[in-house]
């Protein structure tokens, strides 16, 4: 039953994600448009997220090999490398300026963005207060809300300080 819910998490999420993009592209379009450089800039971007994600699957590796208890659930420990991944690839975007579209309205991405990362951090909180963050030890999957909150703490946080430094190079 767990892995069912999971798989619906996980479908909601895509589905809600998918309808988001449209919200946050000015023209109302699921696809994001990007220019030339752009496009090769996302290329390196996602290059380098895909190997930190094997990177830190490989250590992973090596430490459950080693008999080292992890503080993670099975299922967390290998979304945790897939979000620091997503975070490299963001990151390494936004500092090459790759990561708005032509067709994003930045306001409302930093709206969603702010969003989706209290939901996140609320959703956490709560399974905390009631006790399902950790068992025996372990913390449990709603670790992967707190994860995710500040992932995009993070991605918005990069973006507002990559557009004040645009803006005041554009102002020189």
């Amino acid at each position: 039953m767990k892995g069912t819910g999971y798989a619906i998490g996980i479908v909601v999420g895509i589905v809600l994600t998918l309808f988001l993009i449209r919200i946050w592209n000015k023209d109302g379009k699921m696809k994001t448009r990007y220019d030339e450089m752009q496009e090769k800039t996302r290329g390196k971007a996602y290059m380098y997220g895909f190997w930190t994600i094997m990177s830190v699957e490989a250590v992973l590796v090596v430490i459950i090999s080693s008999d080292i208890r992890m503080p993670f659930d099975q299922i967390s420990l290998h979304i945790i490398p897939i979000l620091i991944g997503i975070t490299v690839q963001a990151s390494y975007s936004i500092w090459n300026g790759a990561y708005m579209g032509m067709n994003t309205n930045i306001k409302r991405f930093a709206i969603i963005s702010t969003a989706v990362a209290l939901v996140n951090i609320l959703c956490a909180a709560g399974a905390f207060a009631g006790g399902g963050m950790m068992k025996d030890g372990v913390f449990e999957f709603p670790i992967i809300n707190l994860f995710i909150g500040v992932m995009f703490v993070i991605i918005a946080g990069e973006c507002l300080i990559k557009n004040s430094m645009d803006r005041k190079v554009k102002e020189d």
